[in-house]
């Protein structure tokens, strides 16, 4: 069963974090437009999706980021045990890496 959070956000309301697919995850670690994937993959995790959270402050996404960490410990977890650790490291550095790419993208959607 699919794991499912739902956080409160002071200032923003209520949020909702689910569990991601190891699917979605490979497709946005394969992609050669991994910034859309990486949207996409939001979208399917988090309500409300990438659009409303580009616009929030850092304070309120971590807020996010540790409830997605909970929801998505078993993933976590298997790749530790199957000795992925480095390549999960790797794919949140770039990750962390395309965040800002992603919201500057999303302000050039705007202006």
């Amino acid at each position: 069963m699919r794991r499912v959070k739902t956080i409160q956000v002071e200032g923003r309301g209520e949020v909702t974090v689910r569990e991601v697919s190891i699917k979605g995850v490979y497709q946005a670690w394969e992609s050669e437009d991994m910034l859309e994937q990486m949207k996409g993959l939001v979208d399917e995790a988090v309500s409300p999706g990438f659009e409303e959270l580009s616009n929030w402050y850092p304070s309120e996404i971590e807020t996010v980021v540790d409830a997605l960490l909970e929801v998505n410990s078993s993933f976590l977890g298997i790749a530790g045990k199957l000795k992925l650790k480095g390549v999960i490291e790797g794919t949140l550095a770039t990750i962390g890496e395309s965040l800002p790419k992603l919201f500057v993208s999303s302000l050039s959607e705007v202006t």
